[in-house]
């Protein structure tokens, strides 16, 4: 019992430190940029195996200002569906890829 505990014990943190969480910025361009010369921040989180939040904000005068958010289901390998909130628009898309080979 007592190994049992001290190996719990030592995988504990790794359950912490399993997030996948990640922050892009872009210029105008629609490029990446550095910190400094961005227009555009997307904030990307990995709720579940197959869930996916997208926040997009725009930069202006050291101010944030959010643009719309995106929450992405994985219905299998090639169908995204797709659901959009904003200021401008909203609404659903599914996305299907096709491979040509």
């Amino acid at each position: 019992m007592y190994k049992l505990g001290f190996i719990f014990c030592l995988l504990l943190p790794l359950l912490g430190t399993a997030q996948r969480d990640t922050i892009y910025y872009f210029g105008t361009n629609g490029r990446l940029a550095d910190f400094e010369k961005a227009s555009i921040r997307k904030e990307i989180d990995y709720r579940r195996n197959k869930k996916i939040s997208v926040n997009t904000f725009k930069l202006e005068d050291n101010k944030e200002k959010v643009l719309y958010s995106e929450k992405i289901r994985v219905v299998n390998d090639s169908v995204y569906e797709i659901k959009m909130k904003g200021v401008e628009f909203s609404g659903q898309i599914v996305r299907r890829f096709e491979s040509k080979f």
